[in-house]
């Protein structure tokens, strides 16, 4: 894992989300948000900022994505 320079000053930030289905018959489903730290270094792993779960697709994406 790298470190983060000192004179860093900006930090970008990947975001990307999907939905998947855990158990087809029960139609519970997992809809992650996921980050990579993209600059100042390119090898940054995923990692979770939160999760949605429910039995269908969030409504509104802004009632997904409010807290994050």
């Amino acid at each position: 894992m790298s470190s983060v320079p000192h004179t860093a000053e900006s930090l970008e930030i990947q975001v990307n989300v999907d939905g998947l289905l855990l158990y087809e018959s029960s139609g519970y489903q997992l809809w992650p948000i996921l980050g990579r730290i993209i600059c100042p270094t390119l090898s940054s792993e995923p990692f979770v900022i939160g999760l949605y779960a429910g039995h269908k697709k969030p409504q509104q994406v802004s009632d997904y994505l409010k807290d994050c």
